[in-house]
């Protein structure tokens, strides 16, 4: 699950990443991935939540902070809960999509 993209980063990086994350706590929530979506200007294949609990919003706000506040450069766009499937995809590369019942 991506909760704070951080990208390219040197092993120093890593190493501070690895220590700040430790001291985040939160507790045990469900999620159903129940979707697979195609975003197009990311060129990536996503699943995703229709439905998310707000545990989950509370997880991402938390480490965005402890990253903020360790100095760790990350993304600032709005938190869309999703595991990433496929990247560099091309539309014409898809095959036909369905939503599971």
């Amino acid at each position: 699950m991506t909760l704070a993209y951080i990208g390219k980063t040197d092993a120093a990086t890593l190493a501070k990443l690895h220590d700040v994350i430790t001291t985040l706590r939160q507790p045990a929530f469900n999620l159903q991935l129940d979707e697979v979506n195609f975003w197009k200007r990311s060129k990536i294949m996503v699943a995703t939540a229709r439905n998310y609990p707000a545990q989950l919003v509370l997880l991402a706000q938390n480490l965005r902070r402890i990253l903020t506040n360790a100095n760790i450069t990350h993304d600032q766009h709005a938190f869309k809960p999703h595991v990433t499937l496929v990247r560099r995809v091309r539309s014409g590369d898809l095959p036909e999509l369905t939503t599971p019942t």
